[in-house]
């Protein structure tokens, strides 16, 4: 297999572990290792009940919805580092965390894992989130 060439964690604008954190996701999500649940099973899968208190609690085990905090790339790329992002690269990496080309939030199920893979990927390699793919 060969090596994959990511930019610097000082060209991405961002901390060496929170670059590191994003390849660890990255991974996980080509990987398969990630699942799209929705959000109903996400409640469930947290509260047992529909009830959201969702920041609260921690994902449910491999699972992935870019509409909860706690269960997308930003949320994951935390649990990797074992504590929040910083504000820099909240704010920087904005475009992968909040995607501007669609309502996320509204139609959740249009962020696959593996779409997701592919702009994480993009923002590793061109500093630029890509999500032109569907």
């Amino acid at each position: 297999m060969l090596a994959r060439t990511f930019l610097t964690a000082k060209q991405l604008g961002v901390s060496e572990v929170d670059r590191q954190a994003a390849i660890e996701v990255l991974e996980l999500l080509e990987g398969g290792q990630l699942k799209y649940m929705d959000g109903i099973q996400q409640l469930c899968c947290n509260f047992g009940a529909l009830e959201y208190v969702e920041e609260s609690l921690p994902p449910c085990p491999n699972s992935f919805n870019m509409a909860f905090r706690s269960h997308c790339i930003g949320g994951w790329m935390e649990i990797a580092k074992g504590r929040m992002l910083s504000l820099r690269t909240q704010k920087r990496w904005g475009d992968l965390f909040e995607p501007e080309c669609e309502n996320f939030l509204d139609q959740p199920e249009r962020f696959t894992p593996e779409r997701c893979a592919r702009a994480l990927h993009a923002k590793l390699t061109t500093r630029k989130a890509d999500w032109s793919s569907f």
